[in-house]
């Protein structure tokens, strides 16, 4: 059946109860349905001119270029296959989301899914990881962000992976996993090669790469048989996620070997909605399924499989044997997918001298026992088409550690450590920076692991992220380090914009990006390398650039931007450090210009500028070259979108001010008011204002740090239907001192709570369409009563 909307009616800002119609088709024939009386609430969109996007509760700029996927804006701030787009730098929208993921994390969930990922700000869902991080244990979070090694975005995926807390679904390596053994149009080299890339030791792509999700199928992608029908080939590829670093992903049905080979709109054979079909019966002795459960009981028995370190051992075209060590723990992994018996000779392990059987017990066509002497194979036959596995326990003497969860967290979070030869009495956790230690308080000791809590005031490294933690046993023995990123504070929002570039050292060249480095370890502590600075930050229109970070609240934080291709070290911003300092709660935006702090419209560069005076000339209003059209709004909206009406300067808004610095207010009409904006500038015309959002009628102007000068001022008024009113124009004038006052710039209060009921593992309301079909989902009027509890 085919949903289609045939009759909607436009209305403007406010409640509403109004009629919808729908078309519906089937094989039998056409009908109509109405949906009667349907309440519902519309605001206006706005435009936000730090991310350039029409947006309020959601994002309203069209659908994204599939072909565009290395554009960043197009890919984060525009709609994905037609899906609602969230705002999450709304307030009200964030704190949503998060209220209805505590929902599930208090029922006790595991772990979270996040979809589509990679169409949402980084810094967003690093204070959305920190959430959970500091209220739950054992959570361990998910991030899809669909990519192959042959993409731009492949670099900032694995720089999300190393900064924001989060592990990705290795859809990289799965792409050539299926090409190797499910289409067969590459081999074991260029499999090997990738392999490297992201688990050599000891530097690859991913920091915590044992954390990453390895698959060969999944609900979008076709299921193995639809790229190829044998059994063993899909048996082998199983068997090498199950024994790769990572965290192995089994598609169900897979071990039932379904398929569907219809042909999707999209012109794939056997694609989605064909390779989510249910399940018909459960054979729980198919190979398929007991090679799972062989290797899963291996995983369990052996951390090597776990943790360990892997290495190859030979390859060729349709061979790859390969090791899995940690410490003195070993897995050996042999695949020959091609369809002739290969002999190997003197293969080198790293296995005691003695004699192993194949573990898989013949599973996949091998069954052979190999001979280790003075750390060597002397022959090893691989039959066609066959898997062997052979292993090796060691009693230790040292404490082995191999993981880390979570791998981001603030002091007092819990954490766990994992791995090997703790000891059965208490010792330490020990957190390291170099020259500093940090102890850290044990909730739990046994010997394959160690819960404890963040130890507060850490000190990351300059030019760092992360700090180094190792277990000291007992007995003083110290085991290896893992690395943890840590946090100074919980989380918020700042969104940095930097305009005209042109003409400037920032201006960029093909291949160059902007990042943010800075004075706190989430902007990497003056990093110049830009896998470990912020950003990059996007470049929207053409030369201004922003990007939205996660920054410890209420923080005195100096930042410089580099500019830098990706993966390599940038050159600097010359001038003094821009400055600001993080708001407590909310989104605070923050606007530069090229050449540092003096440079634009900024907090004091240091303690030694700041206000102690207040000097009033407001007694008339000062009317700007351009007073009708609020900063950028000239920028057109997207095709088939409806630009809302303008605000416009109005005498409804009464605006004075006092000599002790308090700007004030009041509206003289009946109207429910929102929230107010209050803009500064020291341009006339608000070319590039600080907007301060404000609930009552007042704001202490002597609290916010500005430099000494003359400024402009007015206020708007945000109604609760979305409608605004300006006020006209009013000028004041600050006599700078030796005091200093950090208070945040152009903070967005916290809201209380909005909108659709949302998957938590999706984040994202959506109406998907699918063979043809819309699935239609009904969002109803969600709201928050005051007693607390969920109504709809």
């Amino acid at each position: 059946t085919t949903f289609r909307l045939v009759a909607a009616v436009p209305v403007s800002a406010g409640s509403h109860t109004i009629d919808v119609q729908w078309r519906i088709e089937n094989g039998i024939g056409i009908a109509w349905c109405w949906e009667r009386s349907l309440n519902v609430v519309a605001v206006t969109r706005n435009f936000n001119e730090f991310t350039w996007s029409w947006e309020n509760i959601f994002r309203h700029n069209g659908d994204m270029n599939m072909q565009a996927q290395d554009d960043r804006w197009n890919i984060r701030y525009r709609n994905l296959l037609q899906l609602a787009d969230l705002n999450q730098l709304n307030p009200r929208v964030d704190n949503y989301l998060k209220e209805a993921l505590k929902l599930f994390l208090d029922a006790g969930i595991g772990g979270l899914r996040i979809d589509a990922a990679k169409h949402m700000d980084p810094g967003w869902l690093k204070t959305l990881a920190d959430f959970v991080y500091s209220g739950w244990e054992n959570i361990y979070i998910m991030h899809e962000s669909v990519v192959g090694f042959w993409d731009e975005t492949y670099w900032d995926v694995c720089q999300f992976d190393n900064n924001y807390g989060m592990h990705m679904i290795n859809t990289a390596l799965a792409f050539i996993i299926r090409d190797v053994f499910g289409w067969k149009s590459r081999n074991m080299y260029e499999l090997e090669y990738y392999v490297n890339k992201q688990f050599s030791f000891p530097a690859s792509d991913i920091l915590w790469n044992q954390k990453v999700v390895n698959a060969v199928a999944c609900h979008d992608w076709s299921r193995f048989r639809s790229m190829n029908k044998s059994m063993r080939d899909s048996e082998l590829a199983i068997g090498f996620v199950l024994t790769l670093p990572g965290i192995p992903l089994v598609y169900y049905g897979e071990e039932q070997y379904m398929y569907n080979d219809n042909i999707n709109p999209n012109n794939e054979i056997g694609g989605d909605p064909y390779n989510r079909g249910m399940m018909v019966t459960f054979d729980n002795t198919t190979t398929y399924y007991r090679l799972v459960r062989k290797l899963a009981d291996l995983r369990k028995l052996n951390p090597a499989l776990r943790y360990g370190i892997i290495s190859t051992k030979y390859v060729s075209e349709n061979v790859y044997v390969f090791q899995r060590k940690f410490f003195n723990d070993v897995v050996l992994v042999a695949i020959n997918l091609g369809g002739t018996d290969v002999n190997l000779t003197n293969i080198s392990v790293e296995m005691p001298d003695d004699t192993y059987s194949d573990y898989l017990g013949g599973i996949l066509g091998n069954g052979r026992t190999i001979t280790v002497q003075g750390g060597v194979i002397s022959s090893l036959t691989l039959p066609a088409s066959s898997m062997g596995v052979w292993y090796c326990l060691t009693e230790n003497n040292e404490p082995w550690l191999g993981a880390i969860d979570p791998v981001m967290g603030r002091a007092g979070n819990k954490v766990r450590v994992s791995g090997k030869g703790f000891g059965k009495t208490q010792g330490q956790v020990i957190f390291d920076n170099g020259t500093q230690r940090w102890y850290a308080t044990i909730i739990e000791w046994a010997d394959d692991h160690v819960y404890f809590q963040v130890p507060s005031g850490v000190v990351v490294p300059i030019n760092k992220q992360h700090v180094e933690v190792f277990v000291k046993r007992a007995d003083g023995k110290e085991s290896n380090r893992i690395l943890f990123q840590y946090l100074k504070d919980k989380l918020v929002l700042v969104v940095h914009r930097l305009d005209n570039t042109k003409g400037t050292e920032l201006e960029t060249t093909w291949g160059e990006f902007l990042f943010i480095t800075g004075s706190v370890a989430e902007y990497s502590n003056w990093s110049d390398r830009s896998e470990n600075a912020v950003g990059p930050m996007l470049c929207p229109y053409w030369d201004n650039w922003f990007v939205v970070t996660a920054v410890p609240r209420s923080t005195y934080i100096e930042f410089k931007f580099i500019k830098a291709k990706l993966g390599e070290s940038g050159s600097w911003e010359s001038g003094s450090n821009h400055t600001f300092t993080s708001p407590e709660n909310g989104v605070l935006y923050r606007r530069s210009r090229p050449g540092g702090g003096a440079s634009g419209f900024s907090l004091p560069p240091g303690k030694e500028s700041g206000v102690q005076s207040f000097t009033l000339t407001s007694s008339e209003n000062v009317k700007t070259e351009n007073e009708n059209v609020p900063p950028l709004s000239q920028t057109q909206p997207p095709e088939n979108e409806v630009t809302e009406n303008e605000a416009t300067s109005s005498p409804a808004i009464s605006i004075s001010s006092s000599d002790s610095g308090v700007l004030s207010w009041f509206i003289l009409e009946n109207v429910e008011v929102a929230r107010y904006e209050v803009m500064i500038d020291d341009d006339p015309s608000f070319s590039s204002p600080i907007i301060i959002s404000v609930v009552g009628n007042s704001l202490d102007v002597l609290a916010l740090g500005l430099e000494g000068g003359q400024y402009f001022w007015r206020v708007r008024a945000i109604l609760s239907d979305g409608t605004e009113i300006l006020s006209e124009v009013g000028m004041f004038e600050i006599k700078a001192s030796t005091k200093t006052s950090q208070k945040p710039l152009w903070i967005l209060p916290t809201g209380i709570v909005f909108a659709a009921l949302i998957s938590v593992f999706m984040l994202k309301v959506f109406m998907r369409k699918r063979n043809g079909r819309f699935l239609r989902y009904r969002l109803h009027s969600i709201r928050k009563s005051f007693d607390g509890k969920i109504k709809a």
